[in-house]
């Protein structure tokens, strides 16, 4: 009973592993949008209209990989499905059959997977089987970052200082003004000095006149 127990058990964990995988892998592949047809060969990202370099492809039909990704061609050698692994975008894929070849424009941003792309139909239309892909595009790059800048810095200016600012001066000072003067007429010894001389002139006249009041009764007195 312990060991048929444990052997659904096993049976049940391995079924929802498979359906977790199935369910991810769904969730991530894409089908492929509608291609652009043109005529003749190619084997340049340049030729074919799109940017960047050849991130990794085949010369035949058979699947590649490499660190940017990898393609896989089916049996009947008339598909192809290509994986664009994080970090990597793909600008386009291009599929070469027949006399001409199909140009699926990107943006791919990994990882994500485009499934089912083919060869474009020959005269007879038919799919024919794919004698070339390859994918081009270029790393992915991290969003609001220029190469070789400082976020948040602006070019040519020192951290923490104002624009229009000379450096040393305190803002709202004109130059040459003292702190804690008032404006008006600037104070001078001329008030002071002519308040001194008034009062000197003042205890003069006063002393004047008693000396001569004093005289005077004197005077009275050696008449008596």
């Amino acid at each position: 009973m312990g060991k048929r127990w444990l052997s659904r058990l096993g049976v049940a964990i391995a079924a929802a592993g498979a359906l977790t995988l199935s369910t991810a892998t769904a969730a991530w592949a894409t089908k492929a949008p509608e291609p652009t047809e043109k005529g003749g060969n190619v084997t340049t990202c340049v030729k074919a209209g799109l940017s960047g370099d050849k991130l990794f492809g085949a010369d035949k039909a058979k699947g590649a990989s490499n660190k940017a990704g990898s393609g896989t061609v089916s049996r009947d050698k008339k598909t192809l499905d290509v994986t664009i692994n994080d970090g990597y975008t793909a600008s386009g894929i291009v599929v070469k059959g027949g006399n001409g070849y199909h140009v699926y424009q990107g943006p791919f941003e990994g990882p994500t997977t485009i499934e089912g792309m083919v060869s474009p139909k020959n005269k007879g239309g038919k799919i024919p089987e794919i004698s070339h892909w390859f994918v081009c595009g270029d790393k992915s790059e991290e969003p609001g970052e220029e190469p070789g800048e400082e976020p948040g810095e602006e070019p040519g200016e020192e951290p923490g200082e104002e624009p229009g600012e000379e450096p040393g001066e305190e803002p709202g000072e004109e130059p040459g003004e003292e702190p804690g003067d008032e404006g008006g007429l600037p104070v001078t010894g001329a008030p002071a000095a002519a308040i001194l001389v008034a009062g000197l002139g003042l205890l003069g006249g006063g002393a004047a006149l008693m000396l001569r009041r004093r005289q005077r009764f004197v005077s009275d007195l050696s008449e008596d």
